[in-house]
């Protein structure tokens, strides 16, 4: 098949760039507000801990009632680093498999990416639901979902989760799996009157155009007056 080698490469690039995302920032979080004019208060959310501007973080959090640092046993414990190890390491093993499950090994990878970011998008929606009751500012902040990727505003101050390295990294594995889902089979060519099975090429038959062909064909003047 002529799609093998392409097919096994991408899911290897796709093994590669999943196993490094899972050891850098997959996410950047940052504010603005009025009591920061001049600066952003920034964190980057790693596979296993959060690392940045922690103290700001949780003065916003004080006055609108997020738990910060979020309870989330995923990040605590690593448990992330290896569920995203473990699908890098198994991309890199669907490469050394036959070039039919290629495809399928593909699609089974792009569910578990899927399956990963729809539980982020789940801890986040709990981070905005789950707010503090005697929060100052409790009873003028609804609870609110904050994107995978995007912004969200509780009235004067603004949060942005942005992608970082993870995340650029994880949407390169991404487009190298879709490469390997709509791959196809291509046709067999000809090389010398043979196909690639083997089978030799019928070509059609020439017209004979020697002199004896041409005489057996054309009745004689003297046969036809006779």
């Amino acid at each position: 098949m002529q799609t093998q080698p392409g097919s096994r490469r991408a899911l290897l690039i796709a093994g590669i760039l999943l196993l490094i995302s899972a050891w850098v920032p997959l996410l950047s979080v940052r504010f603005t507000s009025p009591q920061y004019p001049t600066e952003s208060p920034t964190l980057r959310v790693y596979a296993d801990r959060i690392a940045g501007d922690a103290h700001e973080f949780q003065v916003l959090s004080h006055y609108v009632g997020i738990q910060f640092p979020p309870d989330v046993p995923e990040l605590r414990t690593g448990i992330l680093v290896w569920v995203i190890s473990g699908i890098g390491a198994f991309a890199l093993g669907a490469a050394l498999l036959g070039p039919g499950l290629h495809r399928p090994a593909a699609y089974l990878l792009l569910l578990s990416i899927l399956c990963l970011a729809a539980w982020g998008q789940y801890r986040f929606y709990q981070s905005g639901h789950s707010l503090d009751p005697e929060a100052p500012m409790r009873m003028a902040v609804k609870p609110f979902t904050p994107p995978l990727f995007g912004w969200v505003k509780m009235r004067n101050i603004v949060i942005y989760h942005l992608p970082h390295y993870g995340s650029a990294l994880i949407l390169g594995a991404i487009t190298a799996l879709g490469i390997t889902t709509r791959r196809r089979r291509a046709p067999a060519k000809a090389d010398g009157g043979v196909t690639q099975e083997g089978v030799p090429l019928s070509h059609p038959r020439k017209r004979d155009s020697s002199p004896s062909a041409a005489s057996s064909g054309v009745c004689s003047p003297a046969r036809t007056l006779s």
